[in-house]
């Protein structure tokens, strides 16, 4: 299952197999060179598995629940933390309300 990335330039959703998350790569559409992964990625259950199992860079990850507060107040930091890693780790976010096992 791929994640889906939006191009900066012409704001295109372009499809990116989990394994090349990391990579810039280019945009579909006007084949500007996508950015590395800025921000956290909102992941479901499948596509955790997928990226985990086959990232190329260290991959952190915030459980989170919405009702949460201190989930809340790290959000920030999580952020900022996925915009330090970029092109050196992925940083994804699981709601675990939503994603129960």
């Amino acid at each position: 299952m791929p994640a889906i990335r939006n191009c900066k330039q012409c704001c295109q959703k372009n499809r990116i197999a989990a394994n090349h998350l990391s990579d810039t790569g280019r945009c579909g559409s006007c084949k500007t060179p996508l950015s590395p992964l800025d921000e956290p990625l909102q992941v479901d259950a499948a596509l955790f598995d997928e990226i985990v199992q086959s990232s190329r860079v260290p991959v952190l990850v915030d459980f989170w629940v919405e009702w949460c507060g201190p989930c809340h107040a790290a959000a920030p930091e999580v952020a900022r933390t996925a915009k330090d890693m970029a092109g050196h780790a992925l940083v994804l976010k699981v709601d675990t309300d939503k994603q129960q096992q």
